[in-house]
């Protein structure tokens, strides 16, 4: 991958079972993306749907209803959990998402996420782009990656439904975590 791309996304050679993290999701509560601070496009968006992950003792003082799944429960996702804190040293925050198919997720950035390693679940789905315009028509197509959630990006509408699980990382770089997986040779 050219210099010029490692600064957006860096493929990651890390393995995982895909059919695993699948059957893992089918199991859990899927809600509309909703974030209070993002534009509209976001709010309720049916076509964007997430499953969160937080520890119950993380927030004990979370009402009920606002407890996150218990990631403990996820023997594929814990696993993959519990490297990326061991590597990174950091709170990691595990998401699934499905993108509806035939829709487009509009540009943005991972407000308060700089950075995240995303894992896409589906063999057939659409590419990630950056509208930074030396990267306008450029299509990134990854199995396992760290994504710089800084820079503007999104995902065109795709004929195919589209699952995917983000570990956002939100208290060190995209630099700084590129270069804590090549310490550990996963770059």
């Amino acid at each position: 991958m050219q210099k010029l791309f490692t600064d957006y996304l860096i493929e990651v050679n890390y393995k995982f079972n895909a059919q695993k993290l699948l059957d893992e999701s089918n199991r859990m509560s899927w809600k509309p993306f909703h974030y209070e601070h993002s534009l509209d496009i976001f709010k309720n968006q049916n076509n964007w749907m997430q499953a969160m992950f937080k520890s119950v003792e993380e927030k004990p003082e979370w009402p009920e209803e606002n407890r996150k799944e218990n990631i403990s429960q996820y023997e594929e996702l814990n696993r993959i959990y519990n490297d990326l804190k061991d590597i990174t040293g950091s709170d990691v925050h595990p998401r699934f998402y499905i993108q509806s198919a035939n829709w487009d997720l509009p540009s943005h950035t991972d407000r308060g996420m700089p950075c995240g390693f995303n894992i896409n679940l589906t063999e057939d789905c659409g590419p990630l782009k950056f509208t930074d315009h030396e990267l306008y028509h450029e299509e990134f197509y990854y199995k396992a990656a760290v994504i710089n959630g800084e820079k503007r990006h999104y995902v065109p509408a795709y004929p195919e439904k589209r699952y995917v699980v983000r570990f956002a990382i939100s208290d060190i770089t995209y630099y700084e975590f590129v270069n804590q997986l090549k310490n550990v040779g996963l770059i």
